[in-house]
């Protein structure tokens, strides 16, 4: 069962173009982040500001459940190729300062 389900999971998300946006961000984030899915897909065919659009969107509504450090770093390459400096840099701060409050409380 679990291999059927994998399969349609990983088969809907070769299919994004033609995927409802509301229903990718309710992918669990190993998927949402694979090689071969969701913003990464976008980013192979240089639609970098569309899928840092879509690490966003995710990251907004899995708040909870995300390792967001990791997100928002790649939010903030996918801003920087897309020349939006603005964008970019606020994600990379906001990557810096969640790693700076992680290190502290290891210390």
């Amino acid at each position: 069962m679990k291999t059927i389900v994998l399969l349609l999971l990983l088969f809907s998300c070769s299919n994004l173009a033609a995927q409802d946006l509301s229903n990718v961000l309710l992918y669990e984030q190993r998927f949402f982040d694979s090689d071969t899915c969701c913003w990464r897909k976008l980013a192979n065919t240089k639609e970098y500001e569309k899928a840092g659009n879509m690490i966003v969107s995710y990251l907004k509504k899995n708040k909870k459940r995300t390792n967001s450090q990791s997100l928002q770093w790649h939010a903030g390459q996918m801003f920087a190729k897309a020349q939006n400096d603005k964008q970019a840099i606020f994600y990379f701060k906001v990557f810096r300062e969640k790693l700076y409050c992680l290190n502290t409380k290891l210390l």
